[in-house]
């Protein structure tokens, strides 16, 4: 079992290939889940970003959860740090990594690394 709270923070060490990982949560998913989510992580090359100042695009993992049908699409640069996330569905919702020096504060005093953007379904 994988704990779900460190997907974002080790998905960059992971070998790039097809792999099932299971959890008790997913970053996107609100709660705990009762029992083990599956998750099926695959290398995806077909909505390709690219960081400012990079000529190659991030690696790209499609993760889709069992029994939900919905896929997210996690882009993470050459040094393994997880910069942008694409969620799937009608709301076309997005989190991406922002420079520190754009980062908004919050209530506790730490920083806002992650924008929300809207963009398009996958």
């Amino acid at each position: 079992m994988f704990p779900g709270g460190l997907l974002p923070l080790v998905l960059g060490k992971l070998p790039f290939e097809p792999m099932l990982l299971s959890t008790e949560s997913m970053p996107a998913t609100p709660g705990v889940s009762p029992g083990l989510i599956l998750l099926r992580l695959d290398p995806a090359f077909d909505l390709p970003r690219t960081l400012p100042g990079s000529r190659e695009p991030m690696r790209c993992w499609n993760i889709m959860q069992s029994g939900c049908g919905e896929s997210s699409r996690w882009y993470v640069d050459e040094k393994g740090k997880l910069q942008a996330v694409a969620f799937a569905g009608e709301s076309g919702v997005a989190a991406q990594r922002v420079a520190p020096r754009f980062a908004n504060p919050t209530c506790r005093g730490r920083r806002r690394d992650y924008s929300i953007v809207k963009e398009p379904a996958l």
